[in-house]
């Protein structure tokens, strides 16, 4: 299943004109067949790049830089990347809302040091312990979304 630029805005809610700038500038990509300028094309994004699209979106509403966003933008594709169709459940439990998901990003700067899930999976990790491995990891500020939040309106996969 893929989706078009105004479902993204729609689940995301961001608006349209911002995901289209963040497919510019390379925060959430396009499925590449559809990213040819000016051939009638309309961008198409994956449900990974939603994902992505759905954090980012919180994480701009706080003012995050767009260059910060790039960088969460990364990490999150990590997360995806790395668990592929074994993805940590938490991303997709935090969709159905049959648990709690936060997202700890610590940035120093202009620069993501860690990423750290806070979630009801792992009882032991709280919100203290996950700002303190931050501060170990040398970040200066640290930023928070809820994951449940964030992706409220994804629509199963």
């Amino acid at each position: 299943m893929d989706f078009s630029l105004a479902d993204v805005a729609r689940i995301s809610g961001a608006k349209p004109r911002s995901i289209q700038l963040w497919a510019d500038r390379g925060v959430i990509d396009a499925d590449p067949s559809t990213e040819a300028r000016g051939s009638g094309k309309h961008r198409r994004f994956s449900r990974d790049r939603v994902i992505v699209a759905c954090i980012v979106a919180q994480f701009a509403k706080q003012g995050v830089s767009i260059g910060n966003l790039l960088n969460i933008a990364t990490g999150v594709y990590g997360f995806l990347i790395r668990w592929g169709k074994k993805r940590h459940n938490f991303f997709e439990r935090a969709a159905a809302g049959t648990g709690w998901a936060y997202l700890v990003v610590h940035l120093s700067g202009e620069q993501v040091v860690a990423f750290t899930v806070v979630d009801d999976e792992n009882p032991k990790m709280t919100f203290i312990e996950a700002i303190a491995r931050g501060v170990k990891d040398g970040a200066d500020v640290h930023a928070v979304i809820s994951l449940n939040a964030a992706l409220a309106r994804l629509p199963p996969p």
